[in-house]
């Protein structure tokens, strides 16, 4: 994904900050597209159908089921890694290139800068999404698949958001930003199934497992909680469309949360 995508154009006389913001937005885009992102998800989506064709026969009842959950996961997994890559090495390429101090000498503040590019990134996890949601179709009910595929776009927002933030506070390290990604989603997606383990009546009550329940507590108010996202469930039983209305709300508040320590360290840092 080295490939640079063009320069936005200088903005012509009095231009709006939504015609700003929608032209960032805008070669984002475009860039997901130079850079062949769209071919990686179509090769991920074969893939994936070839994998879960393969598992699915192992199982000794519920073929079709299994193999659409299979396939759901996967796809959740895929484009959550692609959005991650993808969010980190446009923000990095676009500091080594110095094509953000380009963007910056032209009358655009930074907070325009930072909302066309979330605004670009939302829009390519909806492609994400979409084309997952579109191959699944040959296994799942459409019904179900709008309602995965809103949620997963959801999710991914909040990817992007959290991705952009780590490259601005790890001075723009790829491999640091890309793991410090990774555990705030699996960590977020997690942290239910991990406190339910340490709530077992097996367990003993000690001091070390009444400390690693009370962090598990922290952790629970604090992260997102992402295992209410993208179920599979839907796509096997049906249902869920009670669950979106919330799932969207948290997704709008916790990427408002971020993306305010992202634009705090954005604003303080000398470009």
């Amino acid at each position: 994904m080295d490939t640079p995508a063009p320069a936005p154009a200088a903005p012509r006389g009095r231009a709006t900050v939504a015609g700003m913001v929608f032209t960032f937005a805008h070669y984002t885009f475009r860039e997901m597209v130079s850079n062949r992102l769209l071919v990686l998800i179509v090769l991920f989506a074969v893939l994936g159908l070839g994998l879960a064709s393969f598992l699915a026969e192992v199982a000794i009842t519920e073929h079709e089921q299994v193999q659409l959950a299979l396939i759901a996961a996967l796809y959740r997994f895929c484009a959550v890694f692609l959005m991650m890559i993808f969010v980190v090495s446009s923000i990095v390429r676009e500091f080594n290139d110095k094509c953000l101090e380009l963007y910056l000498a032209m009358p655009v503040s930074r907070a325009i800068y930072f909302a066309g590019k979330v605004c670009g990134f939302i829009l390519c996890g909806f492609v994400l999404a979409a084309v997952f949601a579109a191959v699944m179709l040959l296994y799942a009910d459409w019904r179900s698949l709008v309602l995965w595929c809103l949620s997963l776009t959801a999710e991914l927002a909040m990817v992007a958001v959290f991705a952009f933030f780590a490259v601005l506070t790890f001075n723009q390290q790829i491999t640091a930003s890309v793991f410090i990604t990774f555990f705030f989603y699996m960590l977020s997606r997690l942290t239910d199934t991990i406190q339910l383990i340490s709530e077992a009546p097996i367990l003993a009550e000690t001091l070390g497992n009444n400390i690693i329940e009370f962090m598990l507590w922290i952790l629970r108010a604090v992260l997102p909680r992402l295992s209410n996202y993208t179920q599979t469930d839907w796509l096997v039983y049906g249902g869920g469309w009670e669950q979106l209305p919330l799932i969207l709300a948290s997704s709008v508040v916790y990427s408002g949360l971020i993306s305010a320590m992202a634009m705090w360290d954005f604003m303080r840092k000398n470009i």
